[in-house]
């Protein structure tokens, strides 16, 4: 059971939860909600099954010890986009709880647990049901680009089922790594302000449209994990949102045969590095055998090295996979 303080104590500063968003008093949450079962684990975090006790609604309570985090602007760059992304494949954020010691974001839920969970009991998926969630990761993508947001960290493992009997609705989660601007200081902006007037500011906060015209608009941080990571981001030169689409290529080679695309020793992931940076992938016999030309084409054009050269979400969109 969670230690939830009954009030809110800590100076204001060091507050994580964004200054124009204020957090549900403890107390009040737990008078209600009722809190269960761990459903779920990151680095800092777990994430409960949280229950309303008026509704009898299940939610999903993501706690994160707040000793745990790193970078405090992370956590509200990752409360801010939850706020402000309204979309049917997009966890909303209902309500922030913040104590002493623990940032509880109470989200919509997904009872059909990971995509990657799925991969393994399926062994892989037929080519219908991976064009289907590849659309999905793409439309999703392709929002979340044009309100100048790059996830960095789309892997099947931030890819929930919303049940059990469906292995194609989906929703993307763990926003911890996305990115808004170039740098990591907090964005702390009114809540009267809406999405279209803070994109229209051109202060250096926004980054990561389909087409990069500035370096401004660039990020250099060094994250995602490791097989589903861009060239760009190992390199260390600067990068754009063309990194969402690398992983979802890799997750959609994933899909179709049930492994990653490049492969190497665990206890060397420098071999994997390599074979990134050269994008060295094959489509082995015979997992790949009954998979169409038009997949491959798609996949090719995805795992592209140059992200220049890299279809964009709305190219990817308009390939032929998806009318066949």
């Amino acid at each position: 059971m969670l230690s939830l303080s009954s009030h809110y104590a800590a100076k204001e500063e060091e507050r994580f939860s964004p200054h124009d968003m204020k957090p549900m008093e403890a107390a009040d949450f737990q008078a209600n909600y009722e809190i269960g079962e761990i459903i779920g684990q990151g680095d800092s975090s777990v994430v409960r099954r949280v229950r309303s006790r008026m509704s009898g609604r299940m939610f999903a309570g993501k706690v994160i010890n707040k000793s745990q985090v790193s970078q405090v602007s992370h956590v509200r760059d990752e409360i801010y986009i939850l706020r402000n992304i309204h979309h049917t494949n997009i966890a909303s954020l209902h309500e922030i709880v913040e104590t002493d010691n623990e940032l509880i974001l109470l989200m919509d839920i997904a009872l059909g647990g990971e995509l990657f969970d799925r991969i393994v009991q399926k062994g892989r998926y037929e080519e219908l049901s991976a064009r289907s969630v590849t659309k999905t990761l793409l439309l999703v993508t392709h929002h979340l680009h044009g309100m100048m947001i790059i996830h960095r960290d789309i892997k099947p493992e931030n890819i929930l089922l919303k049940s059990l009997g469906s292995d194609t609705d989906i929703i993307l989660t763990d926003f911890g790594l996305s990115k808004l601007r170039n740098g990591a200081t907090n964005l702390l902006r009114p809540r009267s302000e809406s999405m279209k007037e803070l994109l229209n500011d051109q202060s250096e906060f926004c980054l990561g449209a389909e087409n990069i015209v500035s370096r401004r608009a660039r990020a250099y941080t060094s994250c995602g994990t490791d097989f589903y990571i861009a060239p760009e981001v190992l390199i260390g030169e600067g990068y754009g949102s063309q990194v969402d689409l690398w992983s979802i290529g890799v997750v959609m080679y994933v899909l179709l045969c049930g492994f990653t695309p490049f492969v190497g020793d665990q206890n060397d992931t420098s071999i994997v590095y390599t074979r990134i940076l050269t994008a060295a992938f094959s489509f082995p016999s015979p997992q790949w055998d009954n998979v169409s030309p038009l997949a491959k084409d798609l996949i090719h054009g995805l795992l592209t090295v140059d992200p220049e050269t890299r279809l964009t979400s709305e190219q990817a969109l308009g390939h032929p996979w998806f009318n066949n």
